[in-house]
């Protein structure tokens, strides 16, 4: 006589699997949100702002090692080094001048 293989799931195991997909979702979205964000200087006022950004564009503030996401609108301060990667550019306009400087 064959023994029936196939898996019914109980209640608990359906409670199980949805509150584990629902940490998963939680946990990407907060993984999104970190890495799509830029950090501000509350202790320094911003020199200029990222007027136009296309494909990848970094900035590296001076007393830190990591490079970080630009986005537009994003301050720049002062000190702070720019670098764009291959088929990108970065327009960055300054705030006492208005003067803008693009970067390839």
């Amino acid at each position: 006589m064959k023994k029936s293989t196939a898996y019914k799931l109980k209640k608990a195991d359906w409670f199980i699997f949805i509150l584990c997909s629902l940490g998963a979702a939680f946990s990407l979205g907060l993984y999104y949100r970190d890495i799509n964000s830029f950090s501000l200087k509350s202790d320094e006022s911003a020199v200029a702002k990222i007027s136009y950004k296309r494909n990848t564009a970094q900035r590296k503030f001076i007393d830190n090692d990591i490079w970080e996401k630009l986005n537009n609108l994003s301050p720049v301060y002062n000190g702070d080094k720019i670098r764009t990667a291959a088929d990108s550019e970065v327009c960055a306009e300054f705030e006492d001048s208005g003067s803008k400087i693009q970067l390839k």
